[in-house]
């Protein structure tokens, strides 16, 4: 559990993961995570990079669901996404609102 929820973020925020909670928490020395949930929608992924400061982060959010998708980073201005516009930023992170699609994140962390 603590793989899939915190260090690769993937939570239902509803049962059957209809909706999700995308909120990956880069810890200690930890590079790189790939994990992936065959829910009943379809495939949820979620493989992180982190390289110094930089922060690269690949979804994929199954049809018919949404997320809320948690950036970690040290400003929104920092966080850029193709195809999607953060919410606000609230604890550190960028938080978006999407549906879906696959997504591409790039930010700066500390």
């Amino acid at each position: 559990v603590w793989f899939y929820e915190y260090a690769a973020g993937i939570a239902p925020a509803s049962p059957g993961f209809k909706n999700i909670i995308m909120k990956p928490t880069p810890v200690g020395d930890l590079k790189f995570v790939k994990a992936t949930h065959h829910s009943p929608y379809g495939l949820i992924s979620s493989e992180w990079h982190r390289d110094g400061k930089k922060f690269l982060w690949d979804i994929e959010i199954p049809a018919n669901t949404t997320a809320t998708v948690y950036v970690p980073a040290t400003s929104l201005k920092i966080v850029t996404a193709k195809g999607a516009k953060a919410s606000r930023f609230e604890n550190g992170r960028a938080i978006f609102e999407l549906g879906s699609s696959q997504y591409h994140f790039i930010s700066e962390i500390k």
